[in-house]
């Protein structure tokens, strides 16, 4: 199991960025590994929600996934999820938004939790999630700060 922390400061108001980040359908904007998202639970986002992904991952490989929110707090600023369903990992997570100056900090928390032959492979992907993090805040803040 690896813990992966990365922040990135976001030119908005904090409000304003979890907002976005709420929005379950907007991932696939700053995540462009996700290739088809079905949410399962109707309504707003909150704790129970379940989501159903097929993530493009190491080599074009395709994993589906299941993953559920765990925490949600609007008021906070900070959501959590975990992993229901998944081959090799089941990635727990928190994302939090704080104020930062004028605008924003971005803090990404992610646990890789490798099981069965995934204990093999953690190395290789602990590196390819730092990497995937890193480049999914950076695509995040573009967006906003464009927006």
């Amino acid at each position: 199991m690896a813990t992966i922390t990365k922040s990135v400061n976001i030119n908005r108001p904090p409000d304003e960025v979890f907002a976005y980040l709420d929005d379950l359908n907007k991932h696939p904007e700053w995540q462009p590994q996700i290739e088809s998202r079905r949410i399962v639970t109707e309504g707003p986002t909150r704790v129970g929600t379940e989501v159903d992904d097929t993530r493009v991952v190491g080599g074009g490989r395709k994993v589906p996934m299941r993953w559920k929110v765990t925490e949600h707090d609007p008021a906070g600023r900070r959501s959590a999820f975990e992993t229901i369903e998944s081959k090799m990992i089941k990635p727990s997570g928190v994302i939090s938004v704080a104020q930062a100056g004028e605008g924003s900090e971005v803090t990404f928390e992610f646990t890789t939790n490798p099981f069965g032959f995934g204990w093999l492979m953690a190395p290789l992907i602990n590196r390819d999630v730092a990497k995937t993090v890193t480049e999914n805040l950076g695509r995040l803040k573009e967006n906003l700060e464009r927006s």
